[in-house]
Order: C-alpha cells, then sequence, then structure tokens
C-alpha cells in the first residue's frame, strides 16, 4: 500500500486513503474497534501535521468532504429504506439504495467546494451518477414513493413488485457489460462493441464548440450516424 502511494506520486488524496488504512490495520492488530467518525479527524490531523501545505489542495479538500458525507449524512440516507426481516440479497434494491445514499452523502459534502472552484454545478451531475448506480428514470421516484407509502403502511405490493422488476432490468442489462467485458479483458476483438459511437463521440466532446455536452450525449450522438437510416429515423 506504502508502495503504491508512492508510485502514484503521494497525491494528497491518496495520502488520506493511505492513513486511513494504516489507522484501521493498526486498530485490527491491536483488536481496537474504530468508526470512520473516528478515523476521520485522526487522519486530518496526522497529514497535516506531517503536510500543512496540503490543506491548499482541491483534492485534499476534496477527499476529506467526501468522508465527512459517508461518516455523517450517509447513515441517515440508509436508514430512509425500511429494514427487511430477510438478510438483503447481492443484487437486492436495498443495496442499490445504498450505494446511491453513498453516492449523494459524498455529493452533498463536495458539491460547495464544486462550486467555489468551478462556479458552476451541473444540474445533471447528481442524476449521471445516480444513473451509474443506478437509481434515474422511473426507478427513483418510485422508489422515493415505496418509502413514503411504507411509512404510512399503505405501500401496495405490486409498487414493490414493480420497483423490483425494474431494478432486476437493469442489474441484467450492467451484467451484459460485465460479461462482455470478462471474455475480452484486453479488447481484441468482442469488448469493442463496448465503444459503439465513441469514435465521433470523442471528436465530438473535443470540439471546443461543443464543450458544454456531456460525455455520455456526445457518445449518443457518436451513435446516430452508426445506425441504419431507419434506426436513425425512430431515434430522432
Amino acid at each position: 500500500c506504502g508502495s503504491y502511494t508512492m508510485a502514484v506520486g503521494a497525491g494528497a488524496s491518496i495520502v488520506r486513503a493511505f492513513i486511513f488504512i494504516v489507522i484501521y490495520e493498526a486498530a485490527r492488530i491491536s483488536h481496537r474497534q474504530v468508526t470512520l467518525k473516528h478515523v476521520l479527524p485522526t487522519a486530518l490531523i496526522l497529514q497535516l501535521a506531517t503536510d500543512p501545505s496540503a490543506i491548499r489542495s482541491v483534492s485534499f479538500q476534496l477527499s476529506y468532504a467526501a468522508m465527512t458525507g459517508i461518516a455523517y449524512i450517509y447513515p441517515v440516507l440508509r436508514g430512509f429504506w425500511p429494514e427487511s426481516s430477510k438478510p438483503a440479497g447481492r443484487f437486492s434494491f436495498r443495496r442499490i439504495w445504498e450505494t446511491a445514499a453513498l453516492s449523494i452523502s459524498c455529493q452533498m459534502t463536495t458539491a460547495p467546494l464544486a462550486w467555489h472552484y468551478l462556479k458552476s454545478f451541473p444540474v445533471n451531475f447528481l442524476l449521471s451518477n445516480l444513473i451509474a448506480l443506478p437509481l434515474t428514470g422511473v426507478i427513483i421516484p418510485l422508489s422515493i414513493l415505496t418509502i413514503i407509502l411504507h411509512g404510512t403502511g399503505l405501500c401496495p405490493d405490486i409498487l414493490i413488485r414493480t420497483v423490483e422488476g425494474l431494478t432486476g432490468m437493469l442489474i441484467r442489462s450492467l451484467t451484459i457489460k460485465k460479461n462482455v467485458v470478462e471474455q475480452d479483458e484486453k479488447e481484441t476483438g468482442l469488448r469493442k462493441i463496448l465503444n459503439f459511437g465513441h469514435t465521433i463521440g470523442h471528436g465530438i466532446e473535443s470540439s471546443e464548440n461543443l464543450s458544454h455536452l456531456y460525455h455520455g450525449e456526445c457518445v449518443a450522438l457518436g451513435m446516430l450516424p452508426m445506425c441504419s437510416s431507419e434506426v436513425r429515423e425512430r431515434l430522432i
């Protein structure tokens, strides 16, 4: 771990992660229980003691801001989804909600810094992350509705089944991509299908006149010329 930290240049955020690991490992070896709320200030003090100038680093600020969100906001958001008497499965909707809650927690504490340094905060920045996790489209409002109705004791089974069904469809689509990557890790053949639209998309993305477009939007535009005229007409 120390060798990796040095090999990648010992950036502020990497050093923070290294200190976290050292503290957790020291606690494990000494049979002591520690929580993130204990580790966070300890790591902060140790890092600033060895390098006070690190506090001016944007990566340092963002890294500790994100961890603050995880330590204090994530437990609250995580509890919004009702507990089940059965253990949550690996791909259960609760697991996805926990992952989304983790992302939202980090974004809530890093957003002020992003605004301070970049003077902007794109509206779809939050949604883009939730897509990757995934929690967008129909799934998000339905899950919120499920939580609200569950709290009132009026949550119909069909709503729960709908949310679980949509989540299952999304998981299956992610599994397809995972299987493609596993079959062609070095991108010698099959994996190239995942690059659909990227060649033109990257060209669009590099254009100064189109710099306001997001990566996904550029790739979507790059897909259009590669589609048949019939498919293109339906998409447009």
